[in-house]
């Protein structure tokens, strides 16, 4: 996918739509290879635990 058309995927969980907006709008703007939404949950935060070990 060209950075140009990038799209941010939100999720159905994401009930706030300017705060999505808002991603979109920086996304384009900074043009990362990807945005990751965190959700808080035990099992992403030892799998960013595990990341930084390796790292």
């Amino acid at each position: 996918m060209s950075s140009l058309a990038m799209e941010v995927e939100t999720g159905s969980e994401n009930k706030h739509k300017q705060l999505a907006s808002w991603v979109e709008e920086v996304a384009h703007m900074c043009k990362p290879d990807r945005v990751y939404w965190c959700d808080g949950s035990g099992e992403e935060y030892q799998a960013m635990l595990r990341l930084m070990v390796l790292a």
